[in-house]
């Protein structure tokens, strides 16, 4: 099946003037999204979706256990998973008691190591270098 990305790119105008953009977290980023996939081909994400039934189950053999090593949880705060599943730091920390940083960067979305890469790595390297240093 082909996909249009112009056609689905239409669909953001609404999103954008109701000041929302579901799927990107904020306006201006379906553009460039879109300019991604047409350079690139749509195949690598459509293929991640078709193979997810074959890793459902791995996660399996994890219930019930917790994250006890000093751990750091990073994501934007505009990431579209948001709408799916809000994270709760008290959740997190109840299944990570080794979580010691829990950041959520304003205005950024799913891939925070690219649309804020040098807050990511500042971030990064600072609970590092007070862990391992």
């Amino acid at each position: 099946m082909a996909v249009n990305l112009r056609q689905l790119s239409d669909s953001r105008d609404a999103a954008d003037r109701a000041g929302r953009s579901p799927l990107l977290g904020r306006p201006g980023r379906y553009d460039y999204a879109i300019a991604e996939f047409e350079r690139s081909g749509f195949r690598r994400p459509l293929h991640s979706y078709r193979a997810l039934h074959r890793f459902a189950g791995l996660g399996r053999a994890f219930a019930g256990m917790t994250i006890d090593q000093p751990s750091f949880f990073l994501m934007g705060a505009e990431d579209g998973l948001n709408h799916v599943r809000e994270i709760c730091e008290a959740e997190l920390r109840r299944l990570a008691p080794g979580l010691k940083q829990f950041v959520m960067l304003p205005e950024v979305g799913h891939w925070p190591h690219r649309a804020a890469a040098d807050r990511t790595n500042d971030l990064l390297v600072t609970f590092l270098n007070e862990r391992y240093r």
